[in-house]
């Protein structure tokens, strides 16, 4: 089994297990999660992943890494963690909006190094852009959320992202990736 061929079940599980981590890390823990040898077994492919945090559909903190020495579930552990408390771009979540928050997972296939723009296929396509050490992504599904054209999901993760300003993608190294993303219902 990849990443990729997760099944609705798995799915499930995962996200049970990062709201755990959530309500852990939050201590206001309303619910059980146990990891079991098969749970460590199932997800132990070495794979990046971001963990969206949303708040009545508004991004609330959302951090992740494109790739990982450690297994899944512990990568997930850390990334949902992360976004609770050290996305820079808004406050530490409160313990009075955990159960608020909508989780979603992004897990990070291999990345492609691009030679043209064009090759990029908007929704499906995240972009991951590095230049003189720099580096910034943004996720598949900035593109669609924000109606931006691939000229904008560039401009803007070249400038807000990787700080390198709206043109600088156009002499940097670009990368594409695909995601399997998963949320839960509320």
């Amino acid at each position: 089994m990849t990443m990729f061929d997760l099944e609705f079940a798995e799915k499930s599980e995962l996200l049970r297990f990062s709201r755990y981590c959530l309500e852990e890390e939050m201590n206001v823990i309303n619910s059980d999660f146990a990891i079991t040898p098969s749970f460590i077994d199932k997800y132990s492919e070495k794979l990046g992943v971001f963990v969206s945090l949303y708040k009545k559909s508004e991004l609330r903190a959302c951090l992740g890494q494109m790739n990982s020495d450690l297994p899944l579930y512990k990568t997930l552990k850390q990334m949902t963690v992360a976004a609770a408390r050290r996305d820079y771009r808004f406050r530490s979540i409160s313990k009075n909006e955990v159960p608020k928050l909508t989780i979603e997972i992004s897990i990070i296939g291999s990345m492609q190094k691009i030679v043209n723009s064009s090759e990029i296929m908007l929704g499906k396509h995240g972009v991951y852009i590095e230049k003189d050490g720099k580096t910034g992504t943004f996720l598949p599904q900035v593109a669609e959320t924000n109606n931006w054209d691939i000229e904008a999901f560039l401009g803007h993760c070249s400038e807000s992202k990787v700080g390198i300003g709206w043109n600088g993608w156009k002499t940097a190294n670009l990368f594409i990736y695909e995601t399997e993303v998963f949320k839960e219902a509320k």
